[in-house]
């Protein structure tokens, strides 16, 4: 709590004053605040550009509260973490391939019809892997570039495939999910969630 700037001669009126309630009011505001910066961020940073597109990734971030009932109140806080190294090269940017060696299915953007209005991945195109070996997809080389094409009919038009990924053997992800800049722009609502917590406390003890 020592990194948040909040309104010290309420915090230290509370300290003396209400120190149970102080402890239980920035508990709460603590998880209130966790809660309202993943929401942030999923909608700001996870929905689509500039951001990134992932609902799978949203799930790996994990809160924390630090509220152990020995735990000092001036330490009192939150953690947001995720395991997640494809977070990570999404945080930082980096080249990310198969482990097991083989192509990365990238969807073609031009093909409109796999994507939503908000540019979303349809959920029937985020697995390509189920067409991979059957009677549904072909691999096609174009212009050196090989293809996975998902068939529409059996007529194998490519311009009436139902779907097109290009397969590459890497891909280089952008530094686009921007996790610590968009904390930075949330501690002003921070701040303001724990004042009221300073707030409500006293209001409580009178």
């Amino acid at each position: 709590m020592s990194d948040i700037i909040i309104d010290d001669r309420k915090l230290q009126i509370a300290l003396v004053n209400a120190p149970t309630m102080l402890r239980v009011e920035l508990i709460d505001g603590f998880d209130h605040s966790s809660r309202s910066f993943m929401k942030k961020l999923y909608q700001e940073r996870m929905r689509g550009l500039p951001g990134i597109f992932s609902q799978q990734i949203h799930t790996t971030f994990k809160r924390q509260a630090i509220s152990n009932v020995r735990t000092p109140l001036q330490n009192l806080g939150t953690q947001i973490f995720t395991e997640s190294k494809t977070a990570l090269k999404h945080e930082l940017g980096g080249t990310v391939s198969d482990p097991k060696g083989g192509y990365i299915a990238v969807p073609l953007s031009g093909r409109t019809n796999m994507f939503t209005k908000r540019g979303v991945l349809k959920k029937s195109f985020k697995n390509p892997d189920q067409y991979r070996g059957t009677k549904k997809a072909s691999i096609i080389t174009m212009r050196g570039k090989k293809f996975l094409v998902i068939w529409k009919n059996k007529k194998h038009l490519i311009q009436e495939a139902k779907g097109v990924y290009v397969l590459k053997d890497k891909v280089t992800l952008e530094a686009r999910l921007k996790f610590f800049e968009t904390w930075k722009n949330f501690l002003p609502r921070m701040r303001q969630i724990l004042n009221t917590s300073i707030s409500r406390a006293l209001k409580r003890s009178q």
